[in-house]
């Protein structure tokens, strides 16, 4: 499957969005790239230390908002294309859905499974963002922690680009938001992040401040509900956001699928639910209504 975008065509994939982030000064330029290798200056004071500061989450919100509103998205569309060539399932796979996170490992993360569960992973997007402004079309990053930022004296910066793609907004935001419900990034000798709730909801605050919208609690409840139920983007077969590790099955998959469906469903139509997911998370939520009988 997908011989045709492995090896170095994904590398100039990679390249592009590393390209894109560098032009508008979100990321750094690359000066030489090989078929498993590039080579960026070296820029910065290393990773920043996020988990421990709500101002620091304030301060991500807005750069991501910043690089959701100024990078462009048609730079995308000639890889969407060949992708959907390779695998007919992405045929009905709308251009936000999130699947095409997923294509960044196309022989690892879209395989073992049959056509049919592929079709539905690919266009039965029951878990997507109701907000307007979860579902804009945008560069998104893909996979934005700590690890894989720089801290300038300015501000942040992007680096390693190869889960980037052009797809809803909550796909970066749900991603922050996991990993601080997970504390998935923890950096070597730091403690655990605590105020996760404060957190999530400064992150979400500043994003949306950032991109010119209302900013109440109302409407970051309604971003962090539905940055919560994308976990599901992630991990609707896995015990969390990080998926390196992933052994599909067809059968457990249906299962999983279907239990996830029941729970969105739940959550959606209880206020009580919806308000457990704002306090603790979709994902502890999700795991108590399977537990139901």
């Amino acid at each position: 499957m997908l011989r045709s975008l492995v090896g170095s065509e994904m590398c100039i994939r990679d390249s592009e969005a590393a390209m894109v982030f560098a032009t508008a000064g979100f990321g750094p330029t690359r000066l030489a790239q090989g078929e498993d290798w590039f080579i960026e200056p070296w820029e910065g004071n290393g990773a920043p230390e996020i988990g421990p500061h709500v101002d620091k989450f304030r301060e991500l919100g807005r750069f991501v908002a910043d690089y959701h509103l100024k990078l462009p998205i048609e730079w995308y569309e000639p890889w969407r294309d060949a992708l959907r060539k390779e695998i007919p399932a992405l045929d009905g796979a709308a251009e936000g859905c999130h699947v095409w996170w997923w294509t960044a490992r196309p022989n690892k993360w879209l395989v073992g499974l049959d056509a049919e569960c592929l079709e539905l992973w690919a266009s039965d997007y029951f878990f997507a963002p109701q907000s307007e402004v979860g579902r804009r079309l945008v560069t998104a990053h893909g996979d934005l922690n700590e690890g894989n930022m720089l801290q300038m004296d300015d501000g942040l910066r992007c680096i390693d680009f190869e889960f980037s793609c052009v797809t809803n907004a909550i796909q970066d935001l749900s991603y922050v938001v996991g990993w601080i419900t997970e504390d998935t990034y923890r950096q070597p000798g730091a403690g655990p992040i605590e105020d996760k709730s404060e957190k999530k909801r400064a992150f979400l605050e500043a994003y949306l401040e950032g991109v010119g919208q209302p900013c109440g609690p109302e409407q970051v409840d309604a971003l962090l509900l539905d940055a919560e139920i994308s976990w599901l983007a992630h991990s609707i077969h896995n015990t969390g956001i990080r998926v390196w590790n992933i052994g599909w099955s067809p059968e457990s998959f249906r299962q999983e699928w279907e239990a996830a469906k029941r729970s969105v469903q739940r959550v959606r139509e209880s206020e009580e639910l919806q308000q457990e997911v704002l306090r603790t998370s979709f994902a502890a939520v999700h795991k108590e209504l399977k537990a139901q009988p």
